[in-house]
């Protein structure tokens, strides 16, 4: 049976974060298992699945009113103009009424509803109460691992019947051989003379990061680890948390940049208090580096023993493994084999096809 499928790019004209390359490696999958696919997005958008980033440039992120028009309007608005038999929201969000067509929204974690520093600000708790009143009218809810799946039977348990788990794949970039170019000008942005030890963290600084313990690790380890180095890509360097010596904050980067940084690292550190995925860690099995990430169920779910997990508030332990690992070759040789196998699970195929299964299910 065809389908055709209506989905909301509009985040993909913002800031390029976790969402959006989700929403673009969601793409590239439905094209490849031949899923028709109508992008609703703002006037004027025009992707090109054929260039990276989909021929769309950098811009600032859209205002909160803005994001919330089109919530409420735009995307309702969009999808009326278009001919197609089901909408999908691939983020927390909702038109404020049902549409003539299923709607399918898909939740990659609760962290407003769990944290409460993401709604300290009324405009912030108003907008999250209207979230989840409006994600009520979804036809389907997609999890993006059992641990997301879990907490909404626990914040939300009114939408448990309507989740499905589908979880998130790693672009295919990834998975392949880094662009020897790029890799030779991160060497060259880093003063890497070659041979330090290189530690990643791909991420932002929000409190459930948990970046200070990895500074307070790092910076321990360095006392027997010479030449350790920590890069921090996910911000400006202007909003970077104080770090120890050999501690480099990046802005984002492109794809190829961060394909090829992965390509550099010894280690890719990921401390998270919470995730409802763990995408840099999916990424670092795929790129054939070394995980060494919290020890939190979405992890757990994602790297199984493909990783080394630790404590989320025990730097001297992480400050161990990073020093052990660093010295323990084999090791690390055997936990990146490991890792490109279970990686092969998270291929944005296999997820897209999961996907057109419940595309065809809910229009049948």
């Amino acid at each position: 049976m065809r389908v055709t499928v209506g989905l909301d790019t509009a985040p993909l004209a913002g800031q390029h974060t976790g969402t959006e390359e989700v929403l673009e490696g969601l793409l590239y999958g439905l094209g490849q298992v031949g899923q028709p696919v109508v992008p609703l997005a703002h006037p004027g958008q025009r992707l090109d699945p054929s260039v990276p980033g989909l021929g769309l440039r950098p811009t600032p992120r859209p205002s909160h009113g803005a994001k919330w028009r089109w919530e409420a309007t735009g995307l309702a608005r969009a999808a009326a103009a278009a001919d197609v038999d089901l909408v999908h929201v691939p983020y927390l969000a909702h038109p404020p009424r049902a549409l003539p067509v299923p709607t399918v929204v898909t939740v990659h974690d609760l962290i407003p509803y769990l944290y409460p520093g993401y709604q300290r600000r009324l405009r912030a708790k108003i907008y999250f109460r209207r979230v989840a009143r409006h994600v009520a009218y979804a036809r389907r809810l997609v999890a993006v691992s059992e641990s997301t799946w879990h907490d909404i039977a626990v914040v939300f348990p009114a939408w448990h019947s309507r989740v499905v788990v589908i979880p998130n794949g790693v672009h295919p970039a990834y998975f392949a051989d880094p662009d020897p170019v790029e890799v030779q000008a991160a060497r060259a942005e880093l003063h890497l003379a070659g041979g330090e030890p290189l530690l990643l963290y791909a991420g932002g600084y929000q409190p459930h990061k948990n970046v200070p313990l990895l500074m307070a690790a790092v910076e321990a380890a360095r006392r027997t680890t010479p030449g350790l180095r920590l890069v921090l890509v996910g911000a400006t360097a202007a909003v970077a948390p104080d770090g120890p010596a050999g501690a480099t904050p990046l802005p984002r980067v492109s794809r190829a940049r961060l394909r090829a940084l992965y390509a550099l690292a010894t280690l890719v550190v990921c401390p998270s208090r919470y995730e409802g995925f763990g995408l840099p860690a999916a990424q670092g099995l795929a790129a054939g580096t070394p995980v060494l990430a919290s020890d939190i169920p979405a992890h757990r779910e994602v790297l199984g023993d493909a990783a080394c997990l630790l404590p989320v508030d025990a730097p001297e332990r992480w400050a161990d493994a990073i020093g052990s690992l660093v010295r323990e070759t084999r090791r690390r040789e055997d936990l990146a084999g490991v890792g490109r196998e279970r990686a092969e699970a998270f291929r944005w195929e296999v997820a897209a096809g999961h996907y057109q299964a419940l595309y065809r299910g809910e229009v049948s």
